[in-house]
């Protein structure tokens, strides 16, 4: 994070929390000053404040990854009911560790879904064999992960032999069974979309789990260049398979829960989608507050690899928490692992084809000195492999080689956030062919670089990596992000130097998408900014309303492709249109009208929140500026120059504009949205996105918090600000300037179950406007007012929304997963 100066946050003591029924418990923030940021022109604020991802000339964009982790990561991990309790003996402790979990294993499961946690008190806990959990419902639960025996749990790995194994290990292999397959009718399916057409629905509904299946055809393999890696890729051993449910079905149009990761294209063989029946996948398991060392031979040394003289037996423990196999929703957090093999928590499905691990969160777990040859398949910290949708949360390592790393074919999305890895012995990123849609959000990688690229013949045909990928506000020391054709990686705010992959087959390989290098940007998280969007209504669905085919303007017909368009709307275009055409998509002339219309089907039940419009457009000529849109009626017209969307490109060159449709929701009322575009210009396609909620009735309380106060540092430490009746906030590069407001509110009067939670807050007056605030949650409710100054002030954790504030202008953010928690 940058630091400037001089930068003061005025904020009243105001908040509010609206909500249904408030749960029984305390919750307390700390705000915090980041950089002054500026904004990507590929994820960036709409007028309404929801993140915008901008799609390219075919549609493709950065990924919604706010649906990854535990359960979405829209609830807290539970603080599970301890069934059973432990403390250690003398010897070996593994078959009463084993026993332990045998017995909640045999519990019957509870309404939320979990048997119980087996609590292991403070001590150490010699463990020779394997510790395995294969059922749902269980959660393993230490102490705390320091090394002070007193106080934390200390799992102490004595195998000694080869075999790799894991010192926990959860575990679950069922295979699933394929229901009903249906193929994707759409001539392209960008990066980042949700629906698309299939020839029937049948046996498709709201709710059935599908897997969509990207096949990898010669021609493909031949286009990207990988049949020239030795040995070559082969056709029908790279196909993806995204694992959705569908949320949606619309005639014969599907929209999923999250979106696709590699574009779906009928000259590479298109795709199917079917629905499947897993039905025995382990569900809400998790592992928590424990420290694992594992024991090696310290007389087994090397000079292999980048580094001297270094410990390197293998011949014990590998891995300190495994999930391998068919899991669903599970956690790791509070974890610290020290002198294993290959990694601290490793996340690996089935196969590619049955990806069967998703949704699991590791989060505060550290990864300290591994033990092993620095060389391939070793020291990986964080490693996901055949997984989908998981979030690895402000975790740390060091002297590693790939810290955090995706593994061949693993689809998105995955999150790695606020990770830190220090003496890296090799890059961050996707390790090996064609990972996708993984992003690496504040991920720092210091003594080594981040990197998307093409590793041509490193290791097995590593060949292009990861495709669809991002890199967003990181710093490493050298970056190095490539496009592979066919696909994009991002590299977006982040620092390092740009460095040269000479490994690419075919060398040299495109540069990747750049923007802001060297320069942070706002949102500083993508990925909490999104979950901020995620959680501002509960229970959002978003869907996308498609017309046109993206083709690049390609049409047979001298008025261009026909498209959806109202009839009377259509008649009113004409009658404005007077002698002009009007025309199709994919005609691009002077002087024409394009009407068309998007339908959509609302319940009374249904609500929209958000909305935005986005257009793939060409002009006739480089000065074409008579460009026009037209909402609902020809009288709500705004010319392309007030609307920002000047110029548009020209020849091939296609420009996609977007629109915040926040101020003119009212107009979606009807299930129905009539536009028109007028000028010398012709569309590609068009695009509706709308967010939708449920109506649900709901109870309101607004209260204010119990305790706030400002501290400030330097030869201020000792003093405490809190009868001042604004709260300060200021980054400076004089300790004696830096100021942290701290809030608390008590929640304890009230009983139920919390539906949703935000807090406001109104900047009274600001030094510099566009320096980014955030939030965090402290670690501690026992302070007061009155005595809270810089030296005993609770310490925050990692910031889990940001804002630029403005004076007067109140901003607000959802905390209800942490008042939940």
């Amino acid at each position: 994070m940058h630091h400037n100066s001089a930068k003061i946050i005025r904020v009243k003591s105001l908040a509010s929390r609206w909500f249904a029924v408030a749960a029984v418990l305390v919750s307390a923030l700390g705000i915090v000053v980041q950089a002054a940021t500026n904004l990507s022109v590929w994820a960036y604020p709409s007028a309404s404040g929801r993140i915008i991802c901008q799609p390219d000339a075919l549609g493709n964009r950065l990924l919604d990854y706010s649906g990854v982790g535990y359960k979405g990561g829209t609830v807290p991990i539970p603080n599970v009911a301890t069934k059973t309790n432990l403390t250690p003996v003398a010897g070996d402790n593994g078959a009463r560790i084993q026993s332990a979990i045998n017995y909640v294993a045999s519990l019957t499961l509870d309404t939320n879904g979990f048997r119980g946690a087996v609590q292991l008190a403070p001590g150490l806990y010699p463990i020779s064999n394997t510790i395995v959990i294969s059922a749902s419902g269980i959660v393993l639960r230490g102490a705390g992960d320091g090394g002070n025996t007193n106080y934390n749990t200390v799992l102490y790995a004595t195998y000694v032999g080869a075999g790799q194994p894991s010192l926990i290990l959860i575990s679950n292999s069922p295979s699933y069974t394929t229901v009903t397959t249906h193929n994707i009718t759409n001539m392209y399916v960008p990066v980042g979309s949700r629906s698309f057409g299939v020839d029937s629905t049948n046996g498709f509904a709201p709710g059935t789990p599908v897997f969509v299946r990207r096949p990898s055809t010669s021609l493909w393999i031949t286009n990207i260049g990988m049949n020239l890696v030795s040995p070559a890729w082969s056709a029908g051993s790279f196909d993806i398979y995204a694992d959705r449910t569908i949320t949606r079905v619309e005639g014969n149009v599907v929209t999923l829960d999250e979106p696709i990761t590699c574009a779906l294209e009928q000259q590479y063989g298109g795709a199917t989608i079917y629905s499947y029946n897993w039905s025995n996948r382990i569900t809400n398991v998790g592992v928590e507050y424990l420290r694992g060392i594992s024991y090696f031979n310290p007389l087994v040394v090397t000079n292999i690899g980048n580094s001297t003289n270094y410990y390197a037996d293998e011949n014990h423990t590998w891995t300190f928490v495994a999930f391998d196999g068919a899991i669903a929703n599970g956690w790791a957090r509070n974890l610290n692992a020290s002198n294993f093999a290959y990694s601290c928590v490793q996340i690996t499905g089935i196969s590619a084809s049955k990806p069967g691990a998703r949704n699991i969160t590791v989060r505060d777990c550290t990864s300290l000195d591994p033990v092993s040859i620095i060389d391939g398949g070793r020291r990986y910290a964080f490693v996901l492999n055949d997984s989908q949708f998981c979030l690895v949360q402000n975790c740390t390592t060091s002297n590693d080689r790939h810290q955090f790393v995706t593994q061949s074919l693993t689809v998105g999305p995955h999150v790695f956030v606020d990770g830190w890895s220090d003496n890296a012995y090799a890059d961050a990123g996707p390790h090996f062919r064609w990972a996708t849609g993984a992003m690496w959000d504040n991920v720092a990688a210091n003594g080594d670089n981040l990197a998307i690229r093409n590793r041509g013949n490193l290791g097995t045909s590593h060949g292009w990596a990861g495709a669809n990928e991002v890199v967003w506000n990181s710093k490493a020391d050298g970056l190095n992000v490539e496009n592979p054709p066919t696909a994009r990686n991002w590299l977006i705010g982040s620092l390092g130097a740009l460095v040269n992959n000479t490994a690419a087959i075919p060398y040299p390989a495109t540069a990747g998408t750049y923007d802001s290098l060297g320069s942070n940007v706002f949102p500083n998280s993508l990925y909490y900014a999104q979950l901020q969007n995620r959680l501002a209504a509960p229970n959002t669905r978003t869907r996308e309303y498609w017309i046109g085919d993206i083709d690049k303007f390609i049409t047979a017909s001298s008025t261009g492709e026909g498209v959806s368009v109202d009839s009377t709307w259509r008649s009113t275009v004409q009658s404005a249109a007077g002698t002009a055409m009007v025309n199709g998509f994919d005609i691009v002339t002077n002087a024409q009208w394009i009407p068309f219309t998007f339908n959509f089907s609302l319940s009374e039940t249904d609500r929209i929140v958000g909305a935005t419009l986005s257009v793939a457009m060409r002009a006739t000529n480089a000065g074409a500026t008579n460009g026009i849109l037209y909402l609902d009626a020809i009288a709500n017209s705004s010319p392309f120059g007030t609307l920002g969307w000047q110029p548009i490109g020209i020849g091939t060159n296609t420009t996609v504009r977007v629109l915040d449709l926040g101020s003119q929701l009212d107009l979606l009322s009807d299930g129905k949205l009539n536009l028109a575009v007028s000028g010398d210009l012709g569309m590609d396609w068009a695009m509706l996105e709308l967010q939708v909620v449920p109506v649900v009735m709901t109870y309101t309380n607004i209260f204010y918090p119990v305790a706030d106060a400002y501290v400030r540092g330097g030869v201020n430490v000792a003093s405490n600000f809190g009868p001042a009746t604004t709260l300060v906030v200021k980054t400076d590069s004089s300790a004696d300037n830096q100021r942290r407001a701290f809030l608390r509110w008590d929640l304890s009067g009230f009983n139920g179950d919390l539906f949703h939670a935000r807090v406001r807050l109104t900047p009274v007056s600001v030094g510099t406007n566009g320096i980014e605030n955030g939030i965090t949650l402290v670690a501690s409710n026992q302070w007061n007012e009155t005595t809270l100054n810089w030296n005993n002030r609770p310490i925050g954790g990692k910031r889990f929304a940001t804002w630029i504030p403005a004076a007067s202008v109140p901003v607000e953010f959802v905390v209800t997963p942490q008042a939940q928690a």
